[in-house]
């Protein structure tokens, strides 16, 4: 018990670190000074296990919003022995699932230039066009691949974006920028190059 006791301590003098307000710290060293009390308390003067748990859950919900919670579990054998005396079950002990990998964006490491050939490319695929709007269209995508392949200080910023906004009702009316629904740094890059900005 006289290692669970050093744990208190430990997390007392990280608390006390920290720059949190005085009167929340003051909580959590109470409830840490609970807990440390109990851990020397002989069996029989000890709480009930149902009032140990409840009192630590309380301590982890008061901690979980502040970044003590993760510094208190950095050690996680230290803060895992405390869980148990608390009688935490051992499924809580258990790391939370990993969350699903971010679904990798079809535009990573591309450029403006690159994104702008891609809807140049997805062109063919648009059937609900006349023959006019589709060369208008294929014709300004074109130009603006072109313009921002070319150095910054070579582009023309007021033809980019009136060519832009020349074809942009037509890329909404056929559906062709739902290409950056979910894609915001596509989205971001193609517009700071037509306006010339920097990213």
């Amino acid at each position: 018990m006289f290692e669970l006791q050093k744990h208190c301590d430990a997390l007392v003098d990280l608390a006390r670190k920290s720059n949190l307000a005085r009167t929340f710290l003051s909580q959590v060293e109470g409830a840490l000074l609970y807990l440390k009390q109990q851990t020397s308390c002989d069996l029989d003067r000890r709480d009930n296990a149902q009032t140990l748990r409840s009192r630590w859950l309380a301590f982890e919900t008061l901690i979980k919003p502040t970044p003590l919670h993760a510094a208190f579990q950095s050690d996680k054998r230290r803060w895992r022995a405390l869980q148990q005396f608390a009688g935490v079950p051992l499924i809580d002990l258990c790391p939370e699932p990993a969350r699903p990998p971010k679904p990798k964006s079809k535009f990573e490491g591309k450029e403006a230039k690159d994104i702008l050939q891609f809807l140049f490319h997805e062109t063919s695929r648009l059937k609900l066009l006349s023959d006019l709007e589709l060369t208008v269209l294929r014709i300004g995508l074109m130009y603006l691949a072109m313009a921002a392949d070319k150095a910054r200080s070579q582009r023309n910023p007021k033809d980019m974006e009136y060519v832009w906004r020349s074809i942009h009702p037509i890329m909404h009316r056929v559906g062709l920028l739902n290409v950056f629904h979910g894609e915001p740094d596509a989205a971001r890059k193609v517009k700071n190059c037509i306006k010339d900005r920097p990213f």
